[in-house]
């Protein structure tokens, strides 16, 4: 009975520790999801001119010229911010897509969003790639979640946030990095970052000192230190119980 005691409790403190890593993603690139048809017949109640709030839009792009870009349908559309377009490069009509930002309603005329983050959805993740890459095709690297490794060159303080330029090491070609956080970084240090492109910058909430592969990762819980220690605290409680037999 002891032992059967001993055994649950580091069972139990086990899978608290152990509770997997939830990605900071969710914070900054995607808020509240809210039907096109709810703007279109509730617009006052998202309208950020009267109380500022973020919200996230899931539709088809509906169109996309030099001059006006909206999505959803025929039926329900929304247009967006076309002032900075290179948010959109890479984008196609057709592509389904998930716009993070502000809601805009102007009763006497069209109503428009004001689009931080634009991400293909469901969410595409390309996993490493090179920043040499990246800069010479942004457009195929656009609205999607990557990760790049190289020297940090440059780092300052902007209203809230970090901005970053992390250089290639082979070809000295640089990538604009914005982070959402508390950093002690310093420039020289070799760095990743994680996040999603959208634009000419990385968007990240996860920037950190760049490592060789650790045995364990160290990141997202101690999953595999805690699954070691589990299996050799089922092996010990096994032994105990023959014994006792």
């Amino acid at each position: 009975m002891k032992y059967k005691l001993i055994f649950t409790i580091i069972l139990l403190f086990l899978s608290i520790i152990s509770v997997p890593h939830v990605s900071a993603e969710t914070s900054i690139f995607q808020r509240d999801v809210v039907d096109i048809k709810d703007l279109e017949n509730n617009p006052r109640i998202y309208d950020s001119t009267t109380a500022y709030r973020k919200i996230s839009v899931i539709a088809d792009i509906n169109e996309l010229e030099r001059y006006s870009a909206s999505i959803g349908s025929d039926e329900y559309f929304l247009l967006l911010d076309v002032t900075y377009l290179d948010i959109l490069e890479g984008f196609s009509k057709g592509d389904r897509v998930m716009v993070t930002g502000s809601f805009k309603h102007v009763p006497l005329g069209k109503d428009i969003f004001n689009q931080e983050y634009v991400m293909h959805y469901p969410k595409r993740e390309l996993g490493e790639v090179a920043i040499s890459d990246v800069k010479n095709n942004p457009a195929a690297y656009n609205g999607k979640f990557i990760k790049v490794v190289g020297n940090l060159t440059n780092i300052r303080d902007s209203s809230g946030k970090t901005i970053m330029y992390i250089e290639d090491v082979e070809t000295e070609k640089s990538i604009k990095v914005l982070f959402y956080g508390v950093t002690t970084l310093e420039k020289g240090m070799k760095v990743q970052a994680e996040g999603l492109l959208n634009g000419d910058s990385l968007h990240s909430e996860n920037v950190g000192q760049y490592r060789d592969s650790l045995p364990f990762n160290v990141l997202t819980g101690f999953e595999y230190v805690t699954t070691f220690l589990a299996v050799i605290l089922m092996t010990l409680f096994l032994a105990l119980k023959k014994k006792r037999k």
